[in-house]
């Protein structure tokens, strides 16, 4: 497996090696950037991370990985890294046990060569631009022609190698091309369905169902006036006690002097925003059954 960086589209004619690609579309695992996305490729969650954070990077995120996995199934796997390996991202993959898994990508070619290469081998690119090593990553504003010759260098290699017709080569970039579903998502009646959000208007149209983050109900709901869940996964207690951090939209309404008002029957749940605790907006907050007729009237 090669892990790049964020994908630019080019004319295919332009990426010869693309040709190996039979693409479909590129996706993210999550809308956030590039580490978050990395997460998921070895271990299927972010573990909440939606941002680049050095110092929960540094201090490492503590899921399960595919690494134990092949390792605890008795399996070998090798990461060969360039200049730095993305993968110690991953706390777990520090322990003594595993820094005899991690190489210099020249030991990936004579590996190789000598048909010893591990189950299963991440190739790691290098990242970042260096005196006489530019940044083979694809990547912005990398020269896309040093990812083109290492997608070949890669590829001549493991073809050379004994193990070939035992290799599967998989390329992959960690995130780009808007939000993955395993399926398109199914085109829905306003007629035949109980449908959680409708846009009553002549230019609104409102066919198909969207989850905003692959969770349980609180994330999705916080998408919903913010864009964003700030890392929630799961309805957690503590958050809601002290409020979700994030600006919402009704912080930019009233910066551009514009009226909001919330109207709730029993609790609401758009308190779960932090900023909306503040006194100002207190009076925003109104009982359904009251107010709500006598202002619309």
């Amino acid at each position: 497996m090669v892990d790049w960086g964020s994908h630019i589209d080019y004319r295919r004619e332009q990426v010869p090696t693309r040709m190996l690609c039979p693409e479909r579309g590129w996706f993210a695992s999550l809308p956030a950037s590039t580490q978050p996305n990395r997460l998921y490729v070895h271990s299927g969650t972010s573990h909440g991370a939606t941002s680049n954070i050095a110092s929960l990077l540094a201090k490492g995120y503590p899921q399960r990985t595919i690494f134990e996995n092949v390792h605890d199934a008795g399996l070998s796997f090798g990461i060969y890294y360039q200049n730095i390996p993305s993968t110690m991202f991953y706390r777990n993959l520090r322990k003594l046990k595993y820094l005899n898994k991690f190489h210099l990508f020249g030991r990936f070619k004579q590996d190789a060569r000598q048909g010893k290469l591990p189950n299963y081998v991440v190739l790691e690119p290098r990242y970042f631009d260096l005196p006489r090593e530019p940044g083979n990553d694809d990547h912005p504003s990398h020269d896309v022609y040093q990812g083109q010759m290492f997608v070949k260098e890669v590829y001549e290699t493991l073809r050379a190698s004994p193990q070939w017709n035992e290799t599967l080569f998989i390329i992959t970039y960690d995130e780009h091309g808007g939000y993955y579903d395993h399926v398109p998502t199914p085109v829905i009646s306003l007629a035949d369905y109980r449908n959680p959000t409708a846009l009553v208007s002549d230019f609104a149209v409102f066919d198909r169902w969207f989850a905003s983050a692959p969770t349980s109900m609180l994330p999705n709901r916080l998408y919903i006036h913010t864009g964003t869940s700030a890392g929630a996964t799961s309805n957690i207690p503590p958050f809601l006690g002290k409020g979700y951090p994030q600006r919402t939209i009704f912080e930019n309404l009233d910066d551009a002097r514009m009226s909001f008002g919330i109207y709730f029957q029993n609790l609401p749940p758009t308190l779960a925003y932090g900023n909306l605790w503040k006194l100002k907006y207190i009076r925003k907050f109104h009982l359904f059954d009251l107010d709500f007729k006598r202002h619309a009237n």
